[in-house]
């Protein structure tokens, strides 16, 4: 498992390699995200539940955006 729904999110990730799924209630897929795609999003501006659960479908490797680089990244953008 990668993110739980219902819980608070700090960071967002991005897909370099590998599967993953969107998973219902049930724990059944509803989607699947490939390479090159991410989710989490939210979570860098939002302090909100999670609104899925999202578990890897194979071996994947993914990249991590915390909310704090986030905010440090915007805050540097502003001061130019």
């Amino acid at each position: 498992m990668i993110i739980l729904k219902g819980a608070i999110g700090s960071e967002m990730f991005f897909i370099v390699k590998g599967k993953c799924e969107v998973l219902n209630e049930k724990n059944y897929p509803v989607a699947i995200l490939r390479s090159g795609q991410y989710f989490g999003e939210i979570a860098l501006i939002k302090e909100q539940t999670r609104m899925a659960t999202i578990r890897a479908a194979t071996f994947c490797i993914l990249g991590k955006l915390t909310k704090q680089r986030f905010e440090e990244t915007i805050e540097v953008i502003y001061l130019f």
